[in-house]
């Protein structure tokens, strides 16, 4: 494992003009590579770049801003060998498409009959409907592997049968049905699912965000970035429990839930690294490289960072005060932003990308692979909108099921919740999430292009997060 870091001097326009804080930049970068030598160490136009970076470094760094009376933005990339993937003791089971067992009104197939609170409507998830219900419109084309929603995965007879001799004790598995509006598909080729019986973690970046009066089990969960420069890229649980499986279900769910809706929580899946590679030479469809191992805090090089974390935390070190959002990781990023104060401002430490518009996927369950992350902005509230609450929600009486003037039979009042503004390129986006009357996530966004002409839009989330839908509007729009 090796820690790429990436240090930057924020610009503060109280202390230079932007000339002299170029010029002073590259003056301080270059005292800093003599004062703190380390091999392949470089200076690339706006940060410097450490290839072996230790938190020690990270922190003289930051002594020396502090000292100086600098601004640092500090931020580290993790990298694995091949070698440390096929050692591990977990990594990620990913699939390029999925979840496939939602219609096209992304409502649950499968209903868990055993009910165990009902006052917030929890079901006993160990108990898997049999047979399995998927939508083959979201399949839409063959793979090996697919997600499923309550840490199933769903495979196809042949990868199944591949796998059964390593994982068969581990796992529950059953029938897979495929559907197609609503009407069982015959001749088509046979699934099974599969979910794991045991389970590790949590995740030590999970948050209940809501508990049942109740039963006082959680009914909210969701991740948060940890602000931290070492662990925030990185998967870290709190305990393997001592497991040995070669399969395991992440000891964290992801979602909400509620009396209404019917169970369907993200639930992620570990294998071994063994088995990770066994399944990477099988060659199947739909099969996704890890490029992370799955950490514990049992492990003492990860237990020290975590220490480090939190006394850091608690000892009142002046840390960002910008509410923590909900993306953990950041794969891509572009030139589009193109004022580096706020590039810096965002704390965003990817190295631009010149062919970002080009790697773009275009396919929307690539885009969802996709982890994004835009900067913020100083007016990221919702007053800082040009068009009012009350326009957009005329707009979605119109164009929204379940409007006033949408054509529906039954019309409902639409509940807005404010979940970010965004600045890519020259163009700025407020978004806000809400149900339709389908109980479908949906989002509607208002976008200030450089003509100064607002714009509102409206679309289902398809399982995608707000930075996801911003850039594939951005993208359809240019």
């Amino acid at each position: 494992m090796r820690y790429r870091l990436i240090f930057a001097i924020r610009f503060d326009e109280r202390k230079w003009k932007r000339e002299a804080y170029r010029k002073n930049r590259e003056e301080i970068y270059r005292d800093l590579i003599t004062r703190f030598p380390s091999e392949g160490a470089k200076i690339e136009d706006w940060r410097i770049e450490f290839p072996n970076g230790t938190p020690r470094l990270a922190d003289a760094l930051k002594d020396v801003c502090e000292a100086e009376g600098y601004e640092p933005d500090i931020g580290t990339f993790v990298h694995y060998s091949a070698k440390e993937i096929r050692e591990a003791g977990f990594v990620r089971l990913m699939a390029s498409s999925g979840p496939i067992d939602r219609d096209a009104d992304h409502r649950c197939l499968n209903s868990y009959r055993v009910l165990i609170c009902d006052t917030c409507g929890r079901r006993d998830q160990s108990l898997v409907p049999n047979p399995y219900y998927v939508d083959k419109k979201i399949m839409r084309r063959y793979e090996d592997l697919y997600y499923a929603s309550n840490g199933v995965m769903i495979l196809s007879v042949r990868a199944f049968e591949s796998l059964r001799e390593k994982i068969e004790p581990w796992v529950d598995f059953g029938q897979v049905v495929i559907k197609s509006e609503g009407k069982v598909v015959k001749g088509e080729v046979d699934y099974v699912w599969i979910r794991p019986k045991f389970e590790v973690g949590p995740f030590i970046d999970a948050r209940v965000i809501k508990r049942c009066r109740k039963c006082k089990q959680p009914t909210e969960v969701r991740r948060w970035r940890l602000d931290d420069v070492f662990l925030q890229n990185m998967e870290v649980v709190e305990s393997f429990k001592g497991r040995q499986e070669l399969i395991v279900r992440a000891g964290t769910w992801c979602g909400e839930v509620k009396p209404e809706r019917s169970c369907s929580l993200l639930e992620e899946i570990f294998v071994s690294g063994a088995l990770h590679e066994y399944i990477r030479k099988l060659k199947l469809k739909g099969f996704c490289k890890a490029d992370h191992v799955i950490h514990s805090l049992e492990e003492p090089q990860i237990a020290a960072l975590y220490a480090r974390f939190m006394n850091e935390k608690n000892s009142g070190y002046k840390r960002t005060t910008k509410k923590l959002r909900l993306v953990r990781t950041i794969c891509f990023w572009s030139e589009l932003v193109e004022n580096i104060g706020d590039f810096l401002q965002a704390k965003l430490y990817l190295p631009l990308r010149r062919t970002w518009r080009k790697n773009f996927p275009s396919k929307l369950d690539k885009v969802r692979g996709t982890h994004i992350l835009l900067p913020f902005a100083d007016e990221d509230t919702e007053a800082s909108c040009p068009v009012s609450i009350k326009e957009i929600l005329e707009y979605l009486d119109y164009e929204a099921p379940g409007g006033k003037f949408a054509g529906g039979v039954t019309t409902i009042d639409f509940e807005l919740k404010f979940l970010r503004m965004a600045v890519v390129k020259n163009t700025k986006y407020w978004i806000w999430s809400f149900l339709d009357e389908n109980d479908t996530e949906c989002y509607v966004t208002v976008l200030l292009g450089p003509d100064g002409k607002p714009c509102i839009g409206y679309s289902e989330t398809l399982g995608l997060t707000p930075e996801q839908s911003i850039m594939a509007a951005y993208w359809r729009r240019t």
